[in-house]
Formats: C-alpha cells, sequence, structure tokens
C-alpha cells in the first residue's frame, strides 16, 4: 500500500512539471516559436533528403546485381578461355612428345654409323637430295615400266602382216648402211693402191729401180714414199667416208663435240690400251709358237725403223703420231661406229673392231689394234664423241714409237726394257680388264635386227672383196721357216 501510494505521489509530480512547461512555452516570446518553427522545417528537410537519399541507394543496390553477374559473367568466360589454352598446349607437348618418342625410336633401329653420319646440317641435307634423286629414279623406272607395258600391248595388237612389213624395212635399212659402209671401205683400198703406185712410178722415173728397192729406207725414194703415205691418209681416209657419212646419215660435226674426263680416267684408259696392246702381242707370240710346229713362223713387216733424224722420219712421224690416230678414229669410231650402233651397240663394237684390225695387213699389229679398238669404241659410246679416242690412239703410237727408237739405238738395253714394259703391261691390262668386267657387260645389243646383221654383211659384196683382200695379206706373212 505503500508503495503504491509513492508511486501516485511521482505521477502528480511529473504532471505538474509537464503544465509549467507547456505555461513557460506559451510565455515565449514569438521569435522563438519562429525559430523553432524554423528548426522544424530544416529537421523536414533533412529528413526528406535522407529519404530521398535512402530511396536512392535503394535504386542502386537494386540495379547492381546485373552488373556483378556482367562481371562474373567474363570472369567465367576467360576461365573457360584459359582452360582451353590449357588443353591445346596439353595437346601440343603430348603430340611433340610423340614425335621426339618417334625419332628416338628410329634412331635407335639405326645403326651407329648412320647416328654418326647424320651430325650437321650439310650432312641431312645431302640425305634429303639423295632421297629425292631415290624418288625421281622410282618415279622413272615406274614410267619406264608403263611404256614398255604399252610398247608390249601395242606389238601384240600389230597383225603378223605389220610385223612382216617392219622386219622388211629394218633389212632394207642395214643393207644400205653395210653396202654403203662396204663402197667406202673399197673407195680407201682404191685410192691407196693408187697413191702407192704413183710414187712408185715417180721414184722410178726421177731416181731409177734402185730407189724403189730402198724406198723404206732412207734418201729420196723414201721422203716420197712417205710423202705420199700422208697424202693417202689425208684423202682416202676422208673423201669417201665424209660421203658416206651422209648417206648413212651421220653427223660428221657432232663426232667431235667436246668432253670432259678425268685425270683417272684418262690414265686407267691410257693403261688399259697399252695392256691390251701387250695382251694381243701375247697372243702373237703363242700364234708364232705354236706355227713352229709346222714349219712355219708369222713374219713382221716394219712400216719405218726410227735409228736417225730426217725429214723421212719427221714425215713418218706426223703420219704414225697426228694423221692416223685423226683419220682412223673418224672412219672407225666415228662414221662407221655411230652408223652401225642403231642396230646394236655389241654388234658395232666388234664389227668396226674387226675391220680396224685387218686393214692393218698382219697379225703382229691386227690382234692388238682389234682388242684396244674395242676399248676405245666403248669409250667413244659412253662419251658421244671420238675425241678421247685420238687422244689415247696418239697417246699408244708415240708410246709404240719411243719403244722403236730404245730397242734400235739402246740394243740389249733397249730389250730388256722391252720386255719389262711388256710383262707389266699385261699385267695391269689383265687387272683393269678383270676389274672393269661387269660395266662393259652394260654394252647392249638389239634383239629386233638378230638375224638381219649377218644377212646383210653376206650381201654387201664390196665388203667382202675388202675382208678378202686384207685376209689375203695376213695370209702371206705366215712364210715357211
Amino acid at each position: 500500500m505503500k508503495e503504491n501510494f509513492l508511486y501516485g505521489e511521482d505521477q502528480v509530480v511529473s504532471i505538474a512539471e509537464t503544465l509549467e512547461e507547456e505555461l513557460l512555452r506559451e510565455e515565449e516570446p514569438p521569435r522563438e516559436e519562429a525559430q523553432l518553427r524554423g528548426e522544424k522545417t530544416l529537421r523536414a528537410d533533412e529528413s526528406l533528403k535522407d529519404e530521398v537519399m535512402l530511396r536512392e541507394k535503394e535504386s542502386l543496390k537494386e540495379e547492381e546485381p546485373p552488373r556483378e553477374e556482367v562481371l562474373l559473367r567474363g570472369e567465367e568466360t576467360l576461365r573457360l578461355d584459359q582452360s582451353l589454352r590449357e588443353e591445346a598446349t596439353l595437346k601440343e607437348k603430348l603430340l611433340g612428345e610423340e614425335g621426339e618418342l618417334k625419332e628416338e625410336a628410329l634412331k635407335q633401329e639405326e645403326p651407329l654409323g648412320e647416328e654418326e653420319s647424320l651430325k650437321g646440317e650439310g650432312l641431312l641435307r645431302e640425305e634429303e637430295l639423295l632421297r629425292g634423286e631415290e624418288s625421281l629414279r622410282a618415279e622413272e623406272s615406274l614410267r619406264e615400266e608403263e611404256l614398255l607395258k604399252e610398247e608390249v600391248a601395242s606389238t601384240q595388237e600389230i597383225t603378223l602382216e605389220d610385223q612382216h612389213a617392219l622386219r622388211k624395212i629394218r633389212k632394207n635399212n642395214i643393207e644400205w648402211d653395210i653396202k654403203k659402209i662396204g663402197r667406202a671401205m673399197l673407195s680407201n683400198l682404191a685410192i691407196s693402191v693408187v697413191f702407192v703406185w704413183i710414187s712408185m712410178f715417180i721414184i722410178g722415173i726421177v731416181f731409177g729401180t734402185d730407189e724403189i728397192l730402198s724406198e723404206q729406207g732412207y734418201g729420196n725414194g723414201g721422203i716420197i714414199m712417205a710423202f705420199n703415205t700422208l697424202l693417202t691418209m689425208l684423202v682416202a681416209n676422208t673423201l669417201p667416208f665424209m660421203r658416206c657419212a651422209k648417206q648413212i646419215q651421220v653427223n660428221s660435226k657432232a663426232l667431235f663435240k667436246k668432253v670432259t674426263m678425268t685425270k683417272q680416267e684418262m690414265l686407267t684408259s691410257f693403261l688399259a690400251v697399252l695392256g691390251l696392246n701387250a695382251i694381243g702381242t701375247t697372243i702373237y707370240l703363242v700364234l708364232d709358237w705354236g706355227l713352229g710346229y709346222f714349219n712355219r713362223s708369222l713374219k713382221i713387216d716394219e712400216i719405218f725403223i726410227f735409228d736417225r733424224l730426217g725429214i723421212e722420219t719427221i714425215i713418218w712421224g706426223i703420219c704414225v703420231i697426228i694423221v692416223a690416230p685423226i683419220t682412223e678414229e673418224y672412219i672407225f669410231r666415228g662414221v662407221l661406229l655411230n652408223g652401225l650402233k642403231r642396230y646394236g651397240e655389241r654388234f658395232a663394237i666388234i664389227s668396226t673392231s674387226v675391220l680396224f684390225g685387218l686393214i692393218h695387213g698382219n697379225l703382229y699389229q691386227g690382234i692388238s689394234v682389234t682388242l684396244f679398238a674395242m676399248l676405245l669404241a666403248y669409250i667413244t659410246i659412253k662419251k658421244e664423241s671420238i675425241l678421247p679416242a685420238i687422244g689415247l690412239h696418239m697417246a699408244n703410237n708415240l708410246f709404240s714409237v719411243v719403244i722403236s727408237i730404245l730397242i734400235t739405238n739402246t740394243g740389249e738395253v733397249g730389250g730388256i726394257i722391252n720386255g719389262i714394259s711388256w710383262i707389266v703391261l699385261c699385267v695391269v691390262g689383265i687387272i683393269i680388264l678383270i676389274k672393269n668386267r661387269t660395266v662393259y657387260r652394260t654394252i647392249t645389243n638389239d634383239e629386233k635386227y638378230k638375224g638381219l646383221r649377218l644377212k646383210a654383211i653376206c650381201k654387201s659384196i664390196c665388203l667382202w672383196l675388202v675382208v678378202l683382200l686384207y685376209l689375203y695379206t695376213i695370209a702371206t706373212t705366215i712364210v715357211p721357216v
């Protein structure tokens, strides 16, 4: 009860205070009221501004979420791009590792010698060039196979009548060419005989018959005979065969085409020529020894003995070392070889070499020159020029002249030198032939003219007359002991 009473007194006191404040407010002057009102208005304005600011903030807050979403989306795209790039780099790394592994595997499969040879950029380029050449060769071989197949197909389609017609054309061509060659050979022989008789006639009239008997020795007759031989070579070896070259469609100018030969090729070819000469001399000595059982022997006719210097010696030297190699190579390795080459390289080499041996008129020279003529013919076919053959022929004749001078002027010493050189050259020639035996097998022989070549030779009367005359001359060198 006491608490309630106290509570009632407090209420009375508070009411009394509020009444006093109101009375005081009513008693304040009107200026204070105006100020209070102004403050209230300011407060109201401020409250309004605050409300506007709050509203703007709320609106901004409402707009901000879409911008954040855009940023988030951009970040996601960047992350995706980075992940794609990382995947690409990983793939590249994997591919690179696979390539390296493959290269290592290939290197492991290759031998050690190739690994060492592949060091350096230059060697790699050479390997690439070799691969390119191999691919080109493979392509060429494929093309050749295709061409052969086409030729086979075309020949299968050709009728029997067409085949007979083609064979008849080939037969006529080879017979025509061989007949023209036979006529040129006979003309050459006839001109040579005429020039010999003219020289002997001049010597007999001017100097008497004694000079004729010594025409192969010294004196005025020897000079005339040497000069006549020089003139015979220039005329008889050129005019008939220049005409023959046109008839069998051989370009004389193209025969002297410039070619290059290495020092090794020149030395090997020269030694091979000398070696074949020595082998031919050996065969000649064996034949002479065999004929001894029948009381027969092979006579050696020397054209000229180089035992002292003189006008006739100089003329003979020019004939043997310069004129003969040029004119003879033009005939045999030039016109005849290129005219017959179209009917088979092997046939052309053998036939021209045998003819070249026959025209020398004796077995001592004939066997040797037949052998080395085959080598000269092979070189001419490969180089497509007679210039290498001319050079080798000159070198061979010069060597023979030097040996002849040594034998004549040094007696026993010259004979010993000749014997030693002969044995050495025989060995060298045999070694070179054995070493190059696979190379000579590359010579082709056209099978289209099989059977036609021998028939064409048999039908050439002029050629047979020349062959028989030279065989008779060779037979006269076999004399009784």
